[in-house]
């Protein structure tokens, strides 16, 4: 379904943007493969002209032949796979997935020293008072670290009121972690002198968002929550705490908390909704429970992602551009502003 407001058609990257993931990965592939053609060229000429020496350069010879196999394969799995059919394109999609959300882990796990609450504005010289702040929230067993590369691009775009939180303990209710966030969105009012604010949200953090939002809001003005991956109505991966921790009984599909969540929802005539769900999402099944929010059609803006990870929604270029467009889309027709 498409939204109210069609993506504005600018240049996506702005003056000052950090390098994207993309970005990253192609200087890489083409540094590894002018590094092994050279090895490659260097060991054969010395395979010729040195005898002493024929071992040792055919070894290199044959690693960097390897090598520049592995990566041409690599670049031509990338052009055909958009040419497949739509069920090997599946598949080749899902292959891809498999390796993106381990490198997608091993990510996190080396960010997991940091805290990004430390970097959100402190001071009032810090905020624009003109900007609606935004609230990242995290997923179960996250933190606000999970944000890093979010955070890089909507500060690229030109927000500066730009928050995280940390939820804490995995086995406590999605209504405790409302609480949270609700002593948070307090903190942010109080710095910004704001009562209107944007929730940025991946997997469960979309629910807490909503708990927050139907149950302790109050007059809190909630411009547009915007969901990576939320099992909105459950998912059976959930089943996998075994019933250890309250948020994740609360995730089961079907359950009471999701169907009250859903009923909320669908009585909701002030906040927008944006889903974004993708095809290959390992953790969210059915994958449509991350299309069902039970919003309102005209509150409502969903869009479904081809070849993105659980995890990936985090370090995707393609999930950020769409929320950044969203947002920008949004401050091209404002609604009335709310002051503390």
């Amino acid at each position: 379904m498409n939204g109210r407001f069609p993506l504005p058609e600018e240049e996506k990257k702005v003056e000052g943007s950090p390098l994207r993931i993309k970005d990253i990965a192609h200087i890489a592939f083409y540094t590894l493969g002018a590094l092994f053609a050279a090895a490659a060229t260097i060991s054969l000429i010395v395979s010729l002209t040195v005898i002493s020496a024929e071992a040792i350069a055919g070894t290199i010879l044959t690693i960097s032949l390897i090598g520049l196999g592995t990566l041409a394969g690599l670049k031509l799995w990338e052009l055909a796979t958009p040419h497949l059919p739509e069920c090997l394109r599946r598949v080749a999609n899902i292959i891809q997935i498999l390796v993106t959300e381990v490198l997608g882990i091993l990510s996190l796990i080396a960010l997991f020293p940091v805290d990004l609450t430390k970097s959100d504005p402190k001071t009032r010289d810090e905020i624009n008072p003109e900007e609606t702040p935004i609230l990242m929230i995290h997923g179960f067993l996250g933190s606000s670290n999970n944000w890093v590369y979010h955070k890089s691009r909507l500060k690229a775009a030109g927000y500066q009121n730009v928050f995280s939180i940390n939820l804490g303990n995995p086995l406590i209710s999605i209504d405790e972690y409302a609480r949270r966030v609700d002593a948070k969105v307090k903190e942010i009012q109080e710095l910004t002198g704001r009562k209107d604010i944007r929730l940025l949200t991946h997997s469960m953090g979309g629910l807490v968002a909503r708990q927050w939002r139907y149950t302790m809001a109050q007059d809190t003005d909630v411009k547009e929550i915007v969901t990576l991956g939320t099992p909105l109505d459950g998912t059976y991966v959930a089943y996998g705490t075994l019933g250890l921790s309250s948020c994740g009984k609360e995730m089961f599909p079907g359950s009471d908390f999701v169907k009250q969540q859903q009923e909320w929802a669908a009585h909701d005539q002030t906040t927008d909704y944006y889903h974004i769900a993708t095809k290959t999402d390992l953790i969210i099944l059915p994958m449509d429970s991350a299309k069902r929010g039970g919003s309102p059609g005209d509150k409502l803006k969903v869009d479904t992602l081809d070849a993105t990870g659980h995890v990936g929604y985090l370090f995707s270029d393609k999930a950020a551009d769409l929320v950044i467009d969203y947002f920008k889309a949004k401050d091209r027709h404002p609604g009335p502003v709310s002051a503390v």
